[in-house]
């Protein structure tokens, strides 16, 4: 019986042994697997979008996620009838009409919230005038004036909020840009033939 109980213990040990070797062999074939296919979708999105974000005249047609992408339809279509020359200020005229299209959406909404959170917080400062001040007098001044001037001063700082977020949609090349500040993170220009064969490198690099 002690025999027995051996050989099923030990049996035990090797086959966990076993299973940890095979469990640790199928992690390291999935691991170098993963790397290699993260590499490959790297090139691929590479050979895809980059070179066409490197062409002024068409990069505007990748920029732009699905469904927003349907509205680069008509830059499409100008491709085949614009001549060349004038295709980089087509897309950037295409790209103000796209912005101005997604952030109008947006700045109603916002203002919509705004005017919905307007009442609310009307209320809640007559509470709190009437728990923050001090004396009876000082109290009801207070309470009176804001019952009074509340509703105005409440809604010109929600149309304040609206325009601040306006003026922020109309900095196209971002805040930096629009206050003259240098932006730290700016790419620096690169020689085109020394961006090539850094390219080049990379690729023959994945390919192998």
């Amino acid at each position: 019986m002690f025999i027995v109980q051996l050989q099923v213990f030990v049996f035990n040990v090797i086959f966990i042994n076993y299973l940890i070797a095979v469990m640790a062999t199928a992690y390291e074939q999935m691991s170098a697997a993963g790397s290699f296919m993260y590499k490959v979708n790297l090139f691929n999105y590479c050979e895809r979008f980059l070179i066409a974000f490197n062409n002024e005249a068409y990069g505007e047609i990748s920029l732009h996620p699905a469904p927003i992408c349907f509205l680069t339809a008509p830059l499409t279509l100008c491709a085949f009838f614009v001549p060349q020359k004038y295709m980089p200020k087509v897309s950037l005229l295409s790209s103000y009409i796209i912005h101005w299209i997604e952030n109008l959406i947006f700045l109603v909404v916002f203002a919509a919230f705004e005017i919905a959170l307007t009442p609310f917080i009307y209320l809640k400062n007559i509470f709190i005038l009437a728990w923050a001040s001090m004396g009876l007098f000082t109290t009801l001044f207070n309470v009176v004036g804001w019952i009074f001037a509340g509703p105005f001063f409440c809604f010109f700082m929600a149309g304040r909020d609206v325009i601040n977020l306006a003026k922020i949609f109309a900095m196209q090349d971002g805040c930096k840009a629009a206050f003259g500040i240098k932006d730290e993170l700016a790419v620096e220009e690169i020689d085109e033939n020394k961006e090539i064969e850094a390219y080049n490198g990379a690729r023959n690099t994945v390919l192998e």
